[in-house]
């Protein structure tokens, strides 16, 4: 198994909470690529461009609402390459007005394992 694939369409890969985009009434954007990093600081990259969205696998150590935070910040990144006050709106859009809460929670969570 490669740390990057690509998947068409038909069979792109949910992100972990199959919801997000129900839940949060965004629109469905489409991820050409989802790739797990090595990242121990950075649990999320979006590229724009490439429609590309790359996760580190420390997300697995989150609880399921902060992953799903850490997705929903990625995807906002596909409209909103940068962290303006355009994307802090539709961030906090998806995260159906949390988006402050949920960094917050972040920020301060208590990792099982080292960083």
């Amino acid at each position: 198994m490669t740390a990057a694939s690509k998947t068409s369409d038909a069979d792109s890969p949910r992100p972990p909470s199959a919801t997000c985009a129900e839940n949060s009434r965004q629109p469905r954007l489409r991820v050409d690529s989802w790739e797990i990093a090595h990242g121990r600081t950075v649990l999320g990259t979006c590229y724009p461009r490439q429609r590309r969205i790359r996760l580190s696998y420390l997300n697995v150590f989150l609880p399921p609402e902060l992953r799903d935070y850490i997705i929903r910040h990625e995807l906002a990144h596909l409209t909103e390459p940068g962290h303006t006050a355009a994307f802090h709106t539709l961030c906090d859009r998806y995260c159906s007005g949390r988006e402050s809460q949920l960094t917050h929670s972040l920020r301060n969570y208590h990792w099982p394992v080292d960083r």
